[in-house]
């Protein structure tokens, strides 16, 4: 079982290599959306500040299945 010290220093990195998160308008989904190319990770919402609030608790939680082997 991976500590919660383990996946926020993974996040840490994860975030810092990600850099800032600038959601972009998806005009067919009518919605904000973010993903990063190094993360299988996709975030949307109805504002830029609502995904940029939520894509690290979605990033946080795919490190997490990562690091205790849950995701093939």
């Amino acid at each position: 079982m991976t500590t919660s010290k383990e996946i926020k220093k993974e996040l840490t990195i994860a975030l810092k290599e990600i850099g800032e998160i600038k959601p972009e308008y998806d005009s067919k989904l009518k919605d904000w959306v973010f993903s990063h190319p190094s993360y299988p990770v996709e975030c949307g919402g109805s504002s830029c500040e609502e995904v940029i609030g939520k894509y690290p608790l979605y990033l946080k939680e795919f490190i997490k299945q990562k690091l205790n082997g849950n995701l093939g």
